[in-house]
């Protein structure tokens, strides 16, 4: 019996976000399959939240133009 195949529902490709000189994410890449359960860890301060807040926004701007 063969594996069904997983759908990439959320696929993330170099992401970077810098507040002046300060680099919250570099070159952030990552596939999130249907179904998945993700857990972001990391420390205080690391760019989780940015990370999640500029991909949210993203998709509520595609969202409203679409």
């Amino acid at each position: 019996m063969s594996t069904p195949e997983k759908k990439v529902a959320v696929s993330l490709r170099n992401v970077t976000k810098t507040f002046g000189s300060v680099t919250a994410n570099n070159n952030i890449s990552m596939d999130i399959y249907a179904g998945e359960i993700l857990s972001l860890l990391g420390e205080n301060g690391s760019g989780k939240t940015t990370l999640m807040s500029s991909q949210a926004s993203m998709l509520l701007t595609a969202d409203r133009f679409s």
